[in-house]
């Protein structure tokens, strides 16, 4: 098989430190480390290693004749992007002691690499232990082997970047817009002597925790655009863009349309509206997130615990609840709608928080069907509850939990 033609990525790094060298590689995306033996008649497959990580997985990769640096220098950039690298793979099929070194250096940082061997050919006797993949070298054996290759990075890339993707990347991944408009809370919300924020709370939390997610995923300027729910067009949610939806519909008026459509009418039907004995007529209602389902409504609220501000009686919510919500936009395949809900600030973070920690994120796909959270045309609900820390009465980041999660039948 022929190698394909490409465009050849070599990046002189002898002026540059670790970090930027690597930045400059991958443009801050995590990336995938190839060791293989020169050989131009294996271009081809090193080609297609490349286009299943970064097409499929957005992981850059990269070999070590990519790196153009000489002596004593290479070999430490190399160690360095091994060490850092999210996988390495190993091409074994040639004897190499390059190839054997920089197997060996994987291992010893705890980066055991996935093996590629040619089918018929023997894995050494040293490499035994580790995970290998056999291939075919022709065009039949080629496309199994993208297929099986595909199976592997998925099971080995199950780490905080791929639990990432799998929540929040739409399959059409721009454009993505990030809607919400922080309300900053009132005196009789904060707790007697706290003047000045000292942690990221309520809603920022998902603004931090989704700029931070699209940046690792996409690279340095290809991540997420930020609009105000306030002032954002009255139709932002007919437009062809995922949208990533946070606070309730008294704040972020497309959360409201969103709910409704995403979930069409289905059981549970959850909602955020105003608290009862108030409506929306009433200035700053207050509002409590609604199950209903075979007919009955619930209340889903937290735990109250009286306080003093500035010397006045108040109410802090100690635990609240909050709902992730995802699912196909409804107007345009391809693209995805999130939403991250709750009455209070203290549930919205929570909301905030399991959308975009890789180990909450893994609790939600274990409370799941199997393949609901990878498959973007499904739609699911998951219900998170938050506690307030008793330092400062905002959210124990240590303390949100999945309490139950469902998906809907497709309509």
């Amino acid at each position: 098989m022929g190698a394909n033609q490409t465009n050849t990525r070599t990046i002189d790094v002898r002026e540059l430190n670790m970090r930027d060298m690597i930045h400059a590689l991958t443009g801050g995306r995590p990336h995938l480390f190839m060791i293989m033996a020169y050989n131009q008649a294996k271009e081809g497959l090193y080609e297609r290693i490349r286009s299943v990580s970064e097409e499929k997985f957005n992981v850059v990769c990269i070999r070590a004749d990519e790196v153009k640096s000489s002596g004593y220098d290479l070999l430490a950039k190399i160690h360095d992007l091994i060490a850092r690298a999210e996988l390495v793979i190993a091409e074994i099929s040639e004897w190499s002691p390059n190839v054997f070194y920089e197997i060996g250096y994987a291992v010893g940082v705890r980066k055991p690499p996935l093996l590629l061997i040619e089918k018929a050919k023997e894995v050494p006797t040293d490499l035994k232990g580790l995970e290998v993949v056999e291939y075919k070298y022709d065009w039949d054996g080629i496309r199994t082997f993208e297929a099986d290759l595909t199976e592997h990075l998925r099971f080995r890339m199950n780490s905080d970047f791929a639990l990432l993707r799998d929540m929040l990347e739409a399959p059409v991944p721009e454009p993505a817009y990030l809607v919400t408009s922080p309300k900053y809370p009132g005196r009789h919300s904060r707790i007697q002597g706290q003047v000045y924020d000292t942690r990221t709370f309520g809603d920022h939390l998902g603004i931090l925790g989704l700029i931070s997610a699209f940046g690792s995923m996409r690279g340095e300027g290809k991540g997420i655009d930020l609009v105000s729910a306030q002032h954002s067009p009255p139709d932002l949610w007919k437009k062809p863009m995922s949208l990533y939806l946070i606070g309730s519909k008294k704040v972020n008026p497309t959360v409201g349309i969103m709910m409704e459509r995403l979930q069409g009418g289905r059981e549970p039907n959850w909602s955020i509206e105003p608290a009862f004995g108030f409506t929306e007529k009433d200035q700053d209602w207050p509002g409590c997130l609604y199950r209903t389902a075979a007919g009955n409504t619930e209340a889903i609220q937290g735990e109250l615990e009286e306080t003093e501000v500035e010397g006045e009686k108040a109410e802090i919510w100690k635990e609240d609840y909050g709902i992730v919500l995802r699912g196909a936009h409804p107007l345009h395949p391809g693209r995805l709608v999130l939403i991250l809900a709750g009455a209070h600030s203290l549930g919205t973070g929570a909301a905030c928080l399991a959308a975009t920690r890789s180990a909450l994120i893994q609790k939600i796909r274990s409370r799941l069907p199997t393949g609901a959270l990878e498959d973007k045309t499904c739609t699911f609900w998951v219900l998170v509850k938050g506690v307030a820390s008793d330092r400062d009465c905002l959210l124990d980041e240590e303390g949100v939990s999945v309490e139950d999660a469902g998906v809907y039948q497709r309509s």
